[in-house]
């Protein structure tokens, strides 16, 4: 057994620690293949003491999307500078690049979101997903009303094409911490003026 990791350490130290071991072996592993018991051995303590942190791996799992989702959107909050959808989408894409190249193992966790979503702890890890969700469609709608952004397209559909493209550039672009500045441009120009040459 490992040398175990909340010795020493506040509550919530103890958990973060816990958070941190149990999302790269959810990356390195899979989550379906990683138990409680893995958990356990890599932190360095039993599976009895496990629970008294977290009752379960969905619960695991879902601090570790809360907690990166959060910063995210307070960021989001903090560095918007107005509400119309070309500073919104630059600021949403470089954050959540930044906060990746910061926490990378957090974010290709996130790829295994679909796997506790029906569970328990759905609610508040849908909730905060919606608030981010919703800054951008704000924005997408207050340029509508400004007239920067075509009025004849549903502001959903402009909404979840921005958030669909972004998902392959967020986890899959081979380039993503090479460059984030760069491929924040490209996307946002992608997204607001397209691939055809006019």
């Amino acid at each position: 057994m490992s040398k175990r990791v909340t010795e020493g350490k506040s509550y919530q130290e103890s958990e973060q620690e816990i958070l941190n071991i149990a999302g790269k072996l959810f990356h390195k592993l899979g989550y379906h293949n990683t138990s409680m018991q893995n958990i356990a051995d890599q932190a360095g303590m039993t599976k009895a003491a496990l629970y008294y942190y977290f009752d379960s791996k969905e619960k695991i799992l879902s601090e570790i999307y809360t907690q990166s989702i959060t910063k995210v959107y307070n960021r989001l909050l903090l560095e918007r500078e107005n509400n119309e959808i070309e500073p919104v989408l630059t600021n949403t894409i470089r954050i959540i690049f930044e906060e990746m190249e910061d926490k990378p193992v957090d974010f290709l966790v996130l790829l295994q979101i679909g796997d506790f979503v029906k569970s328990e702890y759905a609610e508040s890890v849908i909730e905060i997903r919606k608030k981010v969700f919703r800054v951008v469609k704000d924005a997408v709608e207050k340029s509508k009303e400004l007239g920067t952004v075509r009025k004849d397209m549903d502001t959903m559909t402009i909404t979840l094409h921005i958030f669909g493209s972004l998902n392959w550039a967020f986890y899959f672009h081979p380039e993503r911490k090479k460059d984030a500045h760069k491929l924040t441009n490209e996307m946002v120009d992608l997204i607001l003026n397209g691939i055809l040459i006019k």
